[in-house]
C-alpha cells in the first residue's frame, strides 16, 4: 500500500475530508484526478434500487467502486488499497489492458470498466 493510500483510505472510511496529491476524500466520495472512484451510500437506499441483490441485515453502508473509465495502475492501486482496508477478498487485476475484479487473475473475472460495483465492508461498520 502506498503512503498516500495509508492516509487517504482511513480518512475516506471515517468520513474525513482530506486531499493528498492527486487523491481526495470528501468523506463520502474518493476521487482520483477529480474523478469519483469510490463512494458510500446508505444500504437501505442502495438495496431499494437494487432489489435483485440480497440484503445483509448488519450492513448500514454500501461502498461502490469504479475505475471511472481510467484503466491505469494508480486507479487499481487506490481501489485495491480500499478493498484491502475493508477486508474484501477481491482484487483488481489488469488483463488485456482492462481492469477486472475477482479473487484471482482469471478470464472469469468481472469486467467493471466504468461501472459501479458494490463491495462489502467486513472490518469497519
Amino acid at each position: 500500500m502506498r503512503d498516500i493510500e495509508k492516509k487517504i483510505i482511513p480518512a475516506f472510511m471515517n468520513n474525513i475530508s482530506l486531499t493528498l496529491g492527486n487523491t481526495q476524500s470528501t468523506g463520502k466520495e474518493l476521487l482520483l484526478h477529480g474523478n469519483v472512484i469510490a463512494k458510500k451510500v446508505k444500504a437501505d437506499e442502495y438495496y431499494k434500487d437494487n432489489k435483485d441483490i440480497a440484503i445483509q441485515r448488519d450492513v448500514k453502508e454500501v461502498i461502490l467502486i469504479t475505475n471511472a473509465g481510467w484503466n491505469i495502475n494508480v486507479t487499481s492501486s487506490r481501489l485495491n488499497a480500499l478493498m484491502q482496508y475493508v477486508g474484501s477478498s477481491s482484487r483488481i487485476f489488469k488483463m488485456n489492458g482492462w481492469h477486472t475484479l475477482g479473487r484471482t487473475r482469471s478470464r472469469k473475472n468481472d469486467d467493471f470498466n466504468n461501472r459501479w460495483i458494490p463491495i462489502v465492508n467486513r472490518r469497519h461498520t
